[in-house]
């Protein structure tokens, strides 16, 4: 199931790109996160929250752990 990171990063106006770099992946690494595809790290579960604005929380739940 595609997860809401993908509407997350369109309302910051960042590209695939931009967030893959925060988070020191690629990109197709991090668009593949956006489709749900691979499995998150915790590492960057905190990183994507802070970026976005977010609880662990809500993130979490947007990966369903």
């Amino acid at each position: 199931m595609e997860n809401n990171l993908k509407v997350f990063r369109a309302k910051r106006n960042l590209s695939g790109n931009d967030v893959a770099k925060i988070l020191g992946i690629t990109a197709q690494s991090y668009y593949n996160l956006e489709k749900g595809s691979t499995d998150v790290k915790v590492k960057h579960i905190r990183m994507i929250a802070k970026e976005y604005g977010l609880s662990l929380e809500e993130v979490a739940e947007t990966f369903n752990i």
